[in-house]
């Protein structure tokens, strides 16, 4: 069994973890630092109450830290798949310190794990992070989105729709080249197709680039051809600054998920 390390209380509770391990721990400190156990009144004195949990044991050993007077774990030194894990435990067993300290490091690891701190976040309530996540989830297909977040998946369809009308309108919306002076046809009437055919392209492939298209799709552009000799500059520099705007207007996450009643 593992024993509480740097202390001296008697162990008056035994955890089995799913894989069989035994951690002892005391009924007065679940009491006080958690919200998800049996109060101390409960506990029999006269011996050592056993409580089976479905996490393993690397998780409750983690959870535990969290329950003692001392430094707790440091959760940005703990391997992901193993944090999310412990993030879903302490909010299923109301470790309250714990809680805080996933919640603030789920924040800083939503942009590089957008699908799993989206589905954490829609789970326990914690809208901002999911408004940080979700945007990175645009280039993910329904497939791949729907078995993580489950019946979130309604919100993120909501959200993700305004975004595939812009896209779509696009072809309907193509900017206009006229000289700013000068005579005859501005140079970027010829050679506007390609590029922005590129651009549609790569919208098809990831409808998460929509967030960024005024900088890479600029790069494409000059990458394609030079600025008009007359002009001096690229009208679809605007028109693509303009599309970015745009999406700052669509919904959050958080609005889509709360004004679906998704219950989830």
């Amino acid at each position: 069994m593992t024993a509480c390390n740097e202390c001296n209380d008697p162990v008056d509770v035994v955890i089995r973890s799913s894989d069989g391990q035994l951690h002892g721990t005391h009924s007065k400190n679940l009491e006080m630092y958690s919200g998800g156990f049996p109060p101390a009144s409960l506990a029999d004195p006269d011996q050592i109450n056993t409580i089976e949990l479905t996490e393993t044991s690397e998780i409750i050993t983690l959870m535990l830290g969290y329950v003692h007077n001392q430094r707790y774990p440091e959760s940005d030194k703990i391997e992901f798949e193993v944090f999310k894990q412990l993030a879903e435990a302490v909010e299923k067993y109301q470790i309250y310190a714990a809680m805080e300290a996933c919640r603030l490091h789920m924040k800083h690891a939503a942009p590089l794990h957008s699908l799993d701190a989206l589905a954490w976040a829609t789970r326990h309530d914690y809208m901002e992070i999911a408004d940080l996540a979700a945007p990175q989830t645009l280039g993910l297909t329904l497939e791949k989105v729907k078995p993580v977040i489950g019946p979130a998946i309604v919100s993120w369809i909501s959200f993700r729709e305004p975004y595939i009308q812009a896209v779509q309108e696009i072809p309907k919306n193509l900017p206009k080249f006229p000289h700013h002076i000068g005579t005859g046809p501005c140079q970027w009437t010829s050679y506007s197709p390609l590029p922005i055919l590129s651009i549609l392209s790569e919208l098809a492939d990831n409808l998460q680039r929509m967030l960024t298209i005024n900088i890479w799709g600029k790069e494409k552009v000059r990458s394609a051809s030079n600025k008009c000799n007359y002009c001096g500059t690229s009208p679809i520099d605007v028109w693509l600054d303009q599309l970015a705007e745009k999406t700052k207007s669509f919904p959050t996450f958080s609005a889509a998920h709360h004004g679906g009643n998704t219950g989830a």
